[in-house]
């Protein structure tokens, strides 16, 4: 099965993916909206998977953000 990290880096490539993966990011449930996004991919990932890398990849000290490997973003703009 193809990762969390392919499918970040595949996001990164295709403009059309990441245009949708934005408006997913600010979503309330974006983390199954991401999961869900992934599967139509052929990717398998949990929402733990997720969680870890927004974990792994924001930095102590951000505060109000949160990021991956693409990007980062406010809590605030959850809708």
């Amino acid at each position: 099965m193809k990762s969390l990290n392919q499918f970040y880096q595949m996001i990164a490539q295709d403009d059309a993916l990441k245009s949708e993966f934005e408006s997913i990011i600010k979503n309330d449930n974006f983390i199954a909206l991401i999961i869900e996004l992934g599967s139509k991919q052929g990717y398998a990932f949990t929402a733990s998977d997720v969680a870890t890398s927004i974990e792994e990849n924001t930095a102590s000290g951000q505060g109000q953000f949160f990021c991956l490997p693409m990007g980062c973003w406010h809590k605030g703009e959850l809708v």
